[in-house]
């Protein structure tokens, strides 16, 4: 729809067709415009429901005090038991929506679950997803910088090789960056509850194994 209507206009088409920057810009706007609907966008499109009152979400909720996180809500996401998962979406103090998955909430206990949401927050709170996309446009604005003088001086096969070397260093580099910030996820959440064992369980649980081999 924004294309549309952008198109509309001849001089704003042309500018954002022809001129490198305008059509970074446009990009932006449209992903930053996609990162602040996408809560609305899950809430709509995926199966999910409030997660009700009662015991287990006040504890959740003396987690985001203690954070000092505070969610626009906190939802249920119904998978029919194929997903344990669980994240923060949306940016902003009060525009972040918490989903929780069924699977998710019927393995763990409150104390694992606890340990799980203080993770999540700790993701939100260290602005981990701001600093991801800002990799990936770094890399890619980069990479196309770098593929294009080398295609315009050395030809298509050298520009292809470029490109795939390109492509695995911001790869693997987007990987060992994605380890790090996990384990300062880790780190904030036994800060803030001051309980490891169940942060250990609840990882455990949901498809971390082999915690005893060594790796990135």
């Amino acid at each position: 729809v924004a294309s549309a209507l952008m198109a509309r206009s001849e001089w704003l088409r042309v500018q954002v067709e022809h001129v490198g920057l305008a059509s970074a810009v446009f990009s932006l706007l449209l992903v930053v415009g996609l990162a602040s609907m996408l809560p609305t966008f899950l809430r709509l499109s995926w199966d999910t429901a409030p997660l009700p009152r009662g015991p287990r979400r006040d504890l959740l909720d003396l987690v985001a005090q203690r954070a000092e996180f505070e969610p626009r809500s906190l939802r249920v996401w119904n998978t029919g038991g194929l997903m344990a998962n669980a994240a923060i979406v949306g940016f902003g103090q009060r525009g972040r929506t918490v989903i929780f998955s069924d699977s998710l909430l019927s393995v763990l206990n409150n104390r694992e679950l606890c340990a799980v949401y203080a993770h999540e927050i700790g993701h939100a709170r260290r602005r981990h997803v701001g600093i991801f996309i800002a990799w990936v446009a770094a890399f890619m604005l980069i990479g196309d910088v770098v593929v294009r003088g080398v295609l315009d001086a050395h030809g298509d096969l050298r520009a292809a090789t470029v490109g795939a070397a390109v492509f695995a260093a911001g790869a693997l580099g987007f990987g060992w960056l994605s380890r790090r910030y996990e384990l300062d996820a880790d780190l904030f959440a036994v800060d803030v509850l001051d309980d490891q064992p169940a942060l250990v369980s609840a990882l455990e649980q949901v498809g971390v194994h082999g915690r005893d081999r060594g790796g990135w």
